[in-house]
């Protein structure tokens, strides 16, 4: 199953300290509602888990995170994320590539998309529960992003 979820929310602090903040997955991967680092294998690589639940189904993936592209000066960035289902057969990738935006001198926009495929039990779920639960997973990561940026 192929899943598009798209997004933006905006983030009370200047974009170039948003762009930093978001250039250390260390300090970002907590934000993430159910997501722990579990290895930074290079600059660029990193393992993980993620746990969450779409309706009657509770799925715990792990695998990787590959930065592929960070463009500092237009502000965006590509990576991929790539994992097996833990404890059922089943396998997850994202292709994840977000923006930031000055809104003024002290906010900036965060637009975000990814292109996510699975297999597996959460596929028989349903794309818009899929896309519901991210987009609830995107407000919590915002707030948590807003919180620690203050």
């Amino acid at each position: 199953m192929a899943i598009s979820i798209e997004g933006e929310f905006e983030i009370e602090a200047p974009a170039d300290r948003v762009w930093a903040y978001f250039q250390d997955p260390v300090r970002v991967a907590p934000c993430l509602p159910g997501a722990e680092l579990t290895r930074v294998v290079d600059e660029k690589t990193y393992e993980g888990r993620v746990r969450f639940r779409v309706g009657p189904v509770t799925a715990q993936y792990r695998g990787t995170v590959l930065i592929e592209q960070m463009d500092g000066e237009n502000m965006t960035a590509e990576m991929v994320a790539r994992g097996d289902q833990q404890g059922a057969p089943g396998r997850a990738e994202a292709r994840l590539t977000f923006s930031l935006r000055p809104v003024g001198e002290a906010r900036t926009q965060v637009a975000f998309r990814a292109q996510v495929t699975i297999a597996g039990a959460l596929a028989r779920v349903g794309g818009g529960m899929i896309q519901a639960v991210a987009r609830q997973m995107m407000r919590k990561f915002a707030a948590c992003v807003q919180e620690d940026l203050r």
